[in-house]
């Protein structure tokens, strides 16, 4: 005899996304003519030429377009911003330390959760000049560089790096003349569900040149409404 088998859902997981804008058309009875579209939303509206992918051609609730010569579609998404938060320590005195100009690389490990921008971080140099930082996946391939003229002292710097979720990602570089902690280092550093920072290729007493780092939150989005 054939018996027989159940399965039983347990649980569910539910992904709600932001509501698809509201939009009103124009037309223009010249040729070629632009005309303003509009819509609404509860998010920061973005515009785009195609359904999906592609890039922006505007944010806001209104688009001038250029001039038509035909029927033309555009698409407009809702945006809802993400978290953002800081992680890594917050200053430079969480312990010992000194600023650090080796010739090998050094850099901090981390841990990607879900996309998100490495917006900036703090660096303390010593003397002014230009700095050259890697982005490099755990397999050692670069990303991403940089070459910052980084002043004397303390600064921001702007890096604007996309994330996308991974582990073992490495940040910092070679001959950097900045601040580095041999001391008072406690990994990982965590934001929560975003980044952790868990060593560094030094060990675990040091932490590399990149404090108080700003970690902001891919949007989630809407259905483009054409």
């Amino acid at each position: 005899a054939c018996g027989t088998s159940t399965t039983t859902q347990t649980g569910y997981i539910v992904i709600n996304t932001p509501s698809a804008p509201v939009t009103t058309g124009a037309f223009d009875c010249t040729s070629p003519a632009s005309v303003t579209l509009s819509a609404t939303g509860t998010g920061t509206l973005e515009w785009y030429t195609v359904p999906t992918g592609g890039l922006s051609v505007n944010t806001g609730p209104t688009y001038v377009t250029p001039p038509l010569s035909a029927t033309t579609t555009y698409y407009v998404e809702n945006q809802v911003p993400g978290s953002s938060g800081n992680v890594g320590p917050a200053t430079n005195t969480v312990g010992t330390g000194t600023n650090h100009n080796s010739t090998t690389a050094r850099y901090n490990y981390f841990d990607v959760l879900a996309p998100c921008t490495l917006v900036n971080c703090t660096v303390y140099a010593q003397n002014a000049g230009n700095r050259t930082i890697n982005l490099w996946d755990n397999a050692g391939n670069v990303l991403q560089t940089w070459t910052l003229n980084i002043p004397n002292g303390q600064s921001v710097i702007t890096l604007n790096a996309p994330l996308t979720p991974g582990t073992q990602y490495r940040i910092g570089g070679t001959s950097m003349n900045l601040y580095r902690n041999s001391g008072g280092i406690t990994y990982p550093y965590n934001l929560s569900g975003l980044v952790n920072i868990t060593g560094s290729n030094g060990g675990s007493a040091y932490y590399y040149y990149f404090y108080n780092c700003l970690i902001v939150e891919a949007p989630c989005t809407s259905v483009r409404t054409p």
